[in-house]
């Protein structure tokens, strides 16, 4: 009777927490998102630009706009790339020329029509959104927006891309003044009788937004009324935060390309899931150049979303063809496929069927986090904040292999530290199995991480049925991790990639940065030991000390951006803190002091591993920096590193229930601020 009564206050509960968090979330959309401002005008207003006006003044003068940086640089690698493909095919190089591109003092420019329109408002008003109509267009141009209340600038510097596949764009401006200067850059003179500006404030239910403050007050009222979960099953915790995080960003991003190269990942995942047939429709091909429209409101990605269901037609697709056999180094992609094979069969659109393929992927990366927290024997709040990190979820929950990349080595850390903590026991064949196909798994995407193996051959001859066994296992390892680090340099025909330049090392380099050549920097190396080791010191310390003061900022979400440094710091403390102390009613488990040693060895290593394969595969050659080294790259070594700093002989007064609502709640309330600050706001407001 007392159980009845006790789920059933539970259930109360949780209704209760639900209808109040929608409450909240509707309420906050109605009065603080959508309400009326004192000089706001509720009506439509539309100016024409084709010519001047009363309120229209029109000019238009050629420039020339500096390149960046990048973009200097896509131009030096194309050709470069063009030169050595000449020269692998034993054909002559012809330089591609480009009349609009001008080189002055050494720099390059391009040439550009600039049309200026400055819309004076009949009366200062407050604006929510600027409409931006530019039919007729053949090629995409850029613009700013600037706002002006008198001789104040109330919003300045919006730089946007006017994409001629929309022949619309909007700006969220939700500022008041009674003019707007709007600077329209072009390669060729625009036909100014498509351009159109209306200003427009009619308000609209956003319900992603609500979504979001729905599913923040759904986890606050999680944290309060389930405590058993938190003391007994943190992983259902885990699951819970991992998966509601996780989909709010996906539905938050859409189809947007924000992680680095993902639009690489997302074309392999996509050609994978149709198996040895593919159809490459009109929008799968501008997914896999890069060329998706990007979308910066609800208003654009209405747009965005349209024209790419439009141009998602079977009917007329590309049709090629591939092996039924998945490469080794696509297999970490088949969540992403599955799911994408699963929409497609469900007819969704485009964006929704996209939308679904990244979910597989962080089901598959919960998944095994799930199991990590769930069968550790030792620091399962630890792993859920490590888990919960918005990096590791950013990953999960895009088209990337990273997702599945650190939850393997997650999970094989675990199963490593297990068998640590198991000295009086024997290694059955099971657990060699997992533990190595852990390893596998994570490391067949990126080899180098197989390095983290090495741990096991370690393991005391007392932990094997005999001797044979024991060196069989260490032989196994050894052979496992030699061959995975061997497709580095000389990768397997199965490999996707072009393997005429990638398995010819007086080629081999990444191509998107120019002076890339991986015999040529072995070469240097080899010839300069002192002065490389000097160099790989100082990047790996030096940039040490930058995360750890909070110089540079570690949580971050590809192109959206970063949070600032002041929340690694906290994070880096908390995180310390964590493995420091343990509550005292806790018995924590913890390694000995020589696997400690051979954790923080294997650290150091495969960090200076990392540090060079960067050098030798992305840095130009002689280069006095290693470039292209990023903080994700190292998120797989933070729970050996945590491991290390574990004891059981530092309590604090604190109930296991408060110490894990402590790590995961500041773990799920960064995720939240990311999500709104990073993806939510600027994306779809």
């Amino acid at each position: 009777m007392n159980k009845r009564v006790c789920k059933s206050s539970k259930a109360v509960k949780i209704v209760c927490t639900i209808l109040f968090s929608i409450v909240i979330a509707l309420l906050l959309e109605v009065l603080v998102y959508n309400g009326k401002k004192q000089d706001e005008t509720i009506a439509l207003q539309v100016y024409d630009l084709s010519q001047e006006s009363q309120y229209v003044m029109v000019e238009q003068n050629e420039i020339l706009e500096p390149l960046t940086r990048d973009e200097q640089n896509s131009i030096q690698m194309n050709r470069e790339n063009a030169k050595i493909l000449a020269e692998v095919n034993g054909t002559p190089y012809v330089e591609e020329t480009d009349d609009t591109l001008v080189e002055q003092d050494g720099k390059l420019f391009r040439r550009k029509i600039d049309t200026s329109f400055t819309v004076t408002l009949p009366e200062r008003s407050y604006i929510r959104k600027l409409h931006l109509s530019y039919g007729g267009m053949e090629e995409n141009g850029s613009f700013t927006i600037q706002m002006k209340d008198g001789d104040q600038t109330t919003f300045d510097g919006y730089d946007g891309i006017m994409d001629a596949k929309l022949a619309a764009s909007v700006v969220t401006v939700n500022k008041s003044g009674d003019q707007i200067i709007y600077h329209f850059k072009s390669l060729e003179k625009p036909e100014l009788s498509h351009m159109k500006l209306s200003v427009v404030n009619l308000t609209s239910i956003n319900w992603l937004r609500i979504l979001f403050f729905a599913a923040a007050g759904m986890l606050l009222g999680f944290f309060i009324w389930n405590r058993s979960l938190f003391h007994d099953r943190l992983e259902i915790v885990f699951v819970i935060a991992s998966l509601t995080l996780g989909g709010i960003l996906i539905l938050s991003v859409g189809t947007n390309q924000i992680g680095f190269d993902e639009y690489t990942h997302a074309a392999r995942a996509y050609e994978v899931s149709f198996g040895s047939t593919i159809e490459t429709t009109e929008t799968a091909m501008r997914m896999r150049a890069n060329d998706l429209p990007f979308f910066h409101n609800r208003e654009e990605r209405g747009l965005v979303e349209a024209y790419e269901n439009v141009n998602n037609d079977f009917s007329w697709a590309d049709i090629s063809t591939q092996s039924r056999f998945v490469s080794y180094t696509d297999r970490s992609y088949l969540p992403i496929s599955v799911m994408i094979k699963l929409g497609r069969a469900l007819h969704m659109p485009f964006a929704w069927n996209m939308m679904l393929g990244k979910l597989g992927n962080l089901l598959c990366y919960t998944f095994l986090c799930y199991l990590a927290v769930k069968y550790a024997k030792s620091g399962k709040g630890i792993i859920a904040l490590l888990a919960l990190l918005p990096n590791a979820l950013f990953a999960a929950g895009g088209f990337t292999y990273d997702g599945v990349v650190n939850g393997f080595l997650l999970l094989a850390v675990v199963l490593t530290t297990n068998l640590m903590l198991e000295e009086d026991q024997k290694i059955t064949w099971i657990q060699v199995l997992l533990v190595l196909g852990a390893y596998i798994a994570g490391s067949t995407a990126k080899p180098v991480y197989i390095v983290m193996a090495l741990m096991l051959v370690f393991f005391s001859r007392k932990r094997f049925q005999n001797p044979v066994q024991a060196w069989g296992f260490r032989a196994a390892v050894v052979v496992i991790i030699g061959l995975l680090m061997y497709t580095i340099f000389f990768p397997p025909v199965s490999t996707s990639a072009n393997y005429e330049l990638v398995g010819n090392l007086a080629y081999a380099g990444d191509k998107r940065n120019q002076g890339t050549s991986v015999l040529g920097q072995l070469e240097y190396i080899l010839q300069y030991p002192l002065v490389y080791t000097g160099l790989l010191l100082s990047s790996m310390f030096g940039d040490l000390f930058q995360y750890v003061s909070g110089k540079l900022p570690f949580f971050n979400y590809g192109y959206l951006g970063n949070l600032s440094g002041v929340y690694t710091v906290i994070g880096e403390v908390l995180l310390v803190l964590g493995c420091v102390f343990s509550p005292n009613t806790d018995k924590r488990n913890v390694i000995g002091k020589q696997y400690k040693v051979l954790n923080i060895i294997m650290i150091l290593g495969l960090s200076a591993i990392i540090w060079t394969s960067m050098y030798v595969s992305y840095t130009p050659v002689g280069a006095s920096e290693i470039q292209g080294v990023q903080a994700r790259y190292f998120m797989p070594l933070f729970l050996p590193f945590c491991y290390c700093l574990c004891n059981n002989k530092w309590k604090c007064k604190i109930s296991v229930v408060n110490y894990h609502k402590i790590l995961v709640g500041f773990a799920v309330a960064l995720n939240l601020y990311a999500i709104y600050h990073l993806a939510l706001q600027p994306l779809n407001f």
